[in-house]
């Protein structure tokens, strides 16, 4: 004996689809516009907290080389008043020393008017110098 064979399978209308493809691909494309939403406010979430880093080291970096930079001019500042300083030493030296010349000068003019006028008086027949 042979087994029966089991009864067809009723086969589904074929005009019917385009009622699973209407409702399928909506939720697909919806299901795929979150997923691209969701990654580009993840990403984008991300790509600002890199910006606001990196500005935030820029900023640290700035503030490091300006506290540098006012190192810097203080070092300079201090040197330019030590400068001064010998600067202004040396000057009130040199003035002395100027003003210690002109009395030695003074007293040097002094002396060879002097021996001149001895000289014209113990040689009156003498010639001047010079002349």
């Amino acid at each position: 004996m042979t087994p029966a064979l089991p009864p067809p399978m009723p086969m589904e209308p074929p005009a019917l689809w385009w009622i699973d493809v209407l409702t399928l691909s909506p939720l697909m494309v919806a299901a795929v516009v979150a997923l691209v939403l969701w990654r580009q406010a993840r990403t984008s979430k991300g790509y600002v907290q890199r910006q606001f880093d990196y500005l935030d080291h820029q900023k640290g970096v700035s503030d490091r080389v300006l506290d540098q930079n006012k190192s810097f001019e203080e070092m300079i500042a201090n040197q330019y008043a030590a400068t001064n300083v010998r600067t202004d030493r040396a000057l009130a030296q040199s003035e002395e020393a100027i003003r210690l010349h002109e009395a030695a000068l003074k007293q040097l003019t002094a002396i060879n008017e002097t021996l001149l006028s001895l000289a014209r008086t113990l040689e009156p027949d003498r010639p001047k110098p010079g002349a």
